[in-house]
């Protein structure tokens, strides 16, 4: 693996060289890809993404990489799907259930820890997918000043023959000139959402939170009652089954701070 690759996903040469020839010991196939949990600061959790045609258990995860290296399996894609190779991965900083792969017939994704995926092709084409990549340095992270980051979360997918694609789906944004940043912007996943969209945020210390959903005409078509929250990130799933399908804006107080977020309901 090559040095600009190893640096666009956090590791070292030398640790990328040490996790592909350990890990594809361990699970005797090759290793195509990647992905550590960059909110485990330990280095201990990794996915790993598996190609060739065949067999099963493309997507690993290992909670020990950095000792002996077990994996368990949480690829399950469907039928007839689970032995297509799997080349690259992300794993969703801030909610670690969320992770982005590309396989052999585009983008799939799963946002409950890889008990079920589903292809996220909308605006590209269904076609091998190589890379995945992630802006993980965030407005207040980066070394450069909160106004040098402005694709925070945002995902590139290299695909062959088709060019690179991007998506702002998870993009997420500085807070605006005199905020407390009492609670962060929203992203909403997945979007567009068939049945239950999952709504992240992070709060900087305990509060009520309260969630409501409107439609496009400003009529409230959901709410949760406010319930109390430990500050850091947080996630809230909306079933939206019952919705008509069209585009919705999910609101989130918390104290006196309040967020928005549009998202679009497809069947």
């Amino acid at each position: 693996m090559n040095s600009s690759a190893t640096s666009l996903i956090g590791l070292s040469s030398n640790t990328c060289q040490r996790f592909f020839t350990t890990a594809s010991t361990s699970v005797g196939a090759i290793v195509t890809g990647l992905a550590p949990d960059k909110d485990e600061f330990d280095g201990n959790r990794l996915m790993v993404t598996l190609g060739q045609y065949g067999g099963t258990g493309k997507v690993r995860l290992s909670t020990n990489a950095t000792s002996a290296m077990t994996f368990s399996s949480i690829w399950n894609p469907g039928t007839g799907l689970t032995g297509m190779p799997v080349y690259d991965g992300v794993i969703m900083p801030g909610n670690d259930d969320i992770m982005v792969v590309g396989t052999e017939y585009g983008i799939m994704a799963t946002d409950d820890g890889g008990n079920t995926w589903t292809f996220e092709n909308t605006g590209m084409a269904r076609v091998p997918t190589f890379a995945v990549r992630q802006q993980s340095m965030t407005w207040n992270t980066n070394p450069y000043g909160p106004d040098y980051v402005t694709n925070q979360w945002v995902i590139y997918a290299g695909t062959h023959g088709r060019g690179v694609f991007r998506t702002e789906t998870l993009l997420g944004m500085a807070p605006g000139v005199g905020s407390t940043v009492a609670l962060g912007d929203i992203t909403v996943y997945p979007n567009p959402v068939h049945d239950v969209a999952t709504l992240g945020f992070a709060i900087n210390d305990r509060k009520e939170v309260g969630v409501k959903v409107f439609d496009m005409e400003g009529r409230l078509v959901h709410q949760q009652k406010p319930r109390n929250m430990a500050p850091g990130e947080q996630r809230v799933r909306v079933d939206v089954r019952t919705f008509d399908v069209g585009a919705y804006v999910a609101e989130v107080t918390a104290g006196a701070e309040r967020r928005v977020a549009r998202f679009v309901v497809q069947r």
